[in-house]
């Protein structure tokens, strides 16, 4: 009995290894085991690797270990891990995270690590600014530029500061000219590098202090300009030039910073009369005058739409006014308006509608001189002078206001003006 168990256990022993290594599906349990060798996760040390770093320095990896996790739980430190280079920017400053990846067995696993991108500066104590002091900054004329007591400090972060030496920073004297007066801008411009960890940046800070340069004023004059303007026009000086003489024998022209008496003596351009005009300027505390003879010349060949009957339909023939002919299509409108000093009564409506034989005005200009019309529009329209041939003397865009336009006119001959669209017309004035 003894000798049968013996023997019978180790054919039931041979008969359980014959199952298992043929797969027996028979004799299987349905339970289907884990690969042992399964990428299940990594896991990051970071504790020996840089993860602080300055604008443009390159991300470096030394010292960061990764391990690969697997489903039976063993784990192993790997080396052939890589790393998404577009989760780092050297130059862009703040909390970034690198993303590490690494792929076995075709799965692929990714964890990230923390690191910081700082700026030099934030690290230094950088200079933020610099003042630029000298007791001498009036000149005479042609005195050379005198910086020998120029004194340059420079201010940090920490509150501390210090003079500068004459090497240390930079002067631009280009614009100072002793034989012309005015004040000059005298720059100063100080830069200072900083190097932290292999890596160098600049901080540029400047200021400016003013030259003068003081003329003796002797005299003025207008030498440019006009002077003569159109009955019912704008009395415009604004191309006046004065000419300054200096005692140290130098002159300059000037276009802005004197006065004029031109208002007290021409309120507006409604009367024809001639008057002296005065110029003072005044510099360094003494003022000098000019004078000059303005004239307002009647306006003698005048288009006035208050004669005009009133017409609230096109008509169909030309009228003739005062050396104008109006030709055919034009409405007349009695809309009282004034501009300025001028009071109108009615207007002449040009549509625009048709070619320059109709909704256009002709006259004959005999004198080389300027054309003053009085117009406005309710439609944004344009209104132009044109030459006999039809050329474009110029153009004005008409605005809903009642306006003062001046065409110039170069040579004498037949003109006429013509709109683009609903334009009306309550004055017309030229030269005889």
């Amino acid at each position: 009995m003894k000798k049968r168990r013996l023997l019978a256990l180790p054919l039931i022993g041979l008969a359980m290894l014959g199952v298992v290594s043929c797969g027996d599906s028979s004799e299987s349990s349905g339970i289907v085991e884990p690969n042992s060798d399964s990428l299940a996760s990594i896991t990051l040390d970071s504790n020996k690797m840089k993860t602080t770093y300055y604008e443009g320095q390159k991300l470096d990896l030394t010292g960061l270990v990764v391990k690969a996790n697997y489903e039976n739980g063993n784990s192993k430190e790997v080396t052939n891990y890589t790393w998404d280079e577009s989760t780092f920017d050297a130059n862009k400053r703040g909390d970034q995270y690198v993303k590490i990846i690494y792929t076995e067995a075709g799965i692929t696993k990714t964890r990230s690590i923390h690191v910081l991108v700082k700026t030099i500066l934030e690290s230094v104590n950088n200079v933020i600014g610099i003042t630029a002091t000298t007791s001498k900054t009036q000149y005479k004329y042609n005195e050379e530029l005198d910086l020998s007591d120029l004194v340059v400090t420079a201010f940090y972060e920490n509150g501390t500061s210090r003079v500068l030496t004459d090497k240390e920073y930079k002067l631009n004297k280009d614009s100072f000219n002793s034989q012309k007066r005015g004040d000059y801008e005298i720059g100063v411009s100080f830069k200072e590098d900083y190097t932290v960890d292999g890596i160098t940046r600049s901080c540029e800070v400047e200021t400016c202090f003013f030259a003068s340069v003081i003329l003796n004023m002797e005299s003025i004059k207008i030498t440019k300009g006009t002077s003569t303007f159109l009955q019912y026009s704008d009395i415009d000086i604004s191309n006046w030039e004065v000419e300054v003489s200096y005692k140290e024998g130098v002159t300059e022209i000037i276009k802005e910073g004197y006065t004029t008496d031109l208002k007290e003596k021409f309120p507006d351009s409604s009367e024809a009369k001639t008057d002296i005009i005065t110029a003072s300027f005044t510099y360094n505390g003494v003022t000098k005058t000019a004078t000059r003879t303005v004239e307002v010349v009647k306006a003698s060949k005048v288009f006035n739409a208050g004669v005009l009957a009133i017409s609230e339909t096109p008509v169909a023939e030309n009228a003739i006014l005062d050396n104008f002919t109006v030709k055919k299509g034009y409405k007349v409108a009695a809309d009282s308006q004034s501009c300025g000093c001028q009071a109108f009564a009615r207007s002449l409506i040009l549509d625009g509608a048709g070619t320059r034989d109709e909704y256009s005005i002709t006259f004959d200009v005999v004198r080389d001189k300027k054309i003053t019309v009085v117009a406005a529009s309710q439609e944004g329209s344009e209104i132009g002078l044109y030459d006999a041939d039809g050329n474009v003397i110029s153009t004005y865009k008409v605005g809903t206001n009642l306006q003062r336009f001046s065409f110039e006119v170069e040579n004498s001959g037949t003109y006429y003006i013509w709109s683009t669209g609903g334009v009306s017309l309550y004055f017309i004035g030229t030269y005889r």
